[in-house]
């Protein structure tokens, strides 16, 4: 079984978490910001020594993702990142656009002065990694979801922001495929840019079509490649 990648460990939350949570936020960290594959099988002993853990919080935190479908178990027991079909993406791809549009809608009107430069900041730093001769694949995947979240927490909705995450879980070990590409990289940013200007302007529908623009745009390239099952 393949050792994981060596990835990036989060902050420690100021609040205080138990071992248990602690390691289950790690794993969906590593598949929010796609660091682990679709089809990537998954060790419990190789995780606890990437996170200096047991394997006990590893495990219960693992079958708690699996409960949650965003990991699944193979009739051989084995833990891996489940493989989406082109329908079950495309589904997931037609949520993303109602809930995530619902947000930015909700945002565009209800964002704080500070939520704005928030968002502001992210794009920034998202775009001018992108302008480099040789961008950071990573640094774009973290840049690009800190951007899309900071404008979902506009809408002040915790239960939406909730769904959303639920999502991202599932989409996300693919959802970043786009970005190892310079062209949808270019692509991302003129809708992110456009998404910012409807913030700026409190224009709810620009919000919600730019918004909807972007998550399309990757769709479409993503089923393009042909690394989804049919």
């Amino acid at each position: 079984m393949k050792t994981p990648r060596k990835v990036p460990i989060s902050a420690p939350s100021p609040e205080r978490v138990t071992m248990g949570q602690d390691v289950y936020r790690q794993l969906k960290t590593w598949l929010t910001m796609g660091y682990l594959m679709p089809g990537e099988a998954l060790s419990l002993r190789h995780i606890s020594q990437s996170l200096g853990v047991s394997v006990m919080p590893v495990r219960g935190a693992v079958h708690q993702l699996v409960a949650e479908r965003a990991l699944e178990m193979t009739p051989q027991k084995v833990i891996r990142v489940p493989v989406l079909t082109v329908a079950e993406f495309q589904e997931l791809t037609n949520i993303r656009i109602a809930l995530e549009g619902m947000a930015v809608s909700i945002g565009a009107k209800s964002r704080t002065e500070e939520e704005l430069k928030i968002i502001q900041q992210n794009q920034k730093l998202f775009g001018g990694e992108m302008d480099k001769k040789n961008p950071k694949t990573r640094i774009l995947i973290e840049q690009n979801r800190h951007f899309h979240f900071s404008v979902y927490r506009a809408a002040h909705k915790e239960l939406l922001m909730q769904m959303i995450e639920t999502l991202w879980l599932r989409i996300g070990p693919i959802l970043n495929y786009d970005l190892h590409k310079s062209t949808p990289q270019k692509v991302a940013g003129l809708h992110h840019d456009r998404l910012v200007g409807a913030f700026e302007t409190k224009d709810s529908r620009l919000a919600k079509k730019s918004l909807e623009n972007d998550i399309l745009s990757a769709a479409e390239f993503i089923i393009s490649e042909k690394i989804l099952v049919n």
